[in-house]
């Protein structure tokens, strides 16, 4: 599970869907991606950082617990 970007998304209030959208992706992919059954690929990461989290690091977004 991906709880840096969970905790994340909780507390800058970004849902599953908006963030789905901005991944051109649905919002069970992206659920499935977080809980760590799917995997996320550069790309999305890349894309995660660039349109919500800019001030954090890939390293921080992409850590795995």
């Amino acid at each position: 599970m991906y709880v840096n970007l969970r905790v994340l998304m909780i507390k800058n209030h970004i849902s599953l869907n908006e963030m789905s959208k901005a991944l051109k992706i649905t919002r069970n992919t992206l659920s499935k991606k977080i809980n760590g059954k799917a995997k996320f690929s550069l790309d999305e990461f890349l894309k995660i950082q660039a349109e919500f989290f800019s001030n954090v690091s890939i390293e921080v977004l992409s850590k795995k617990d």
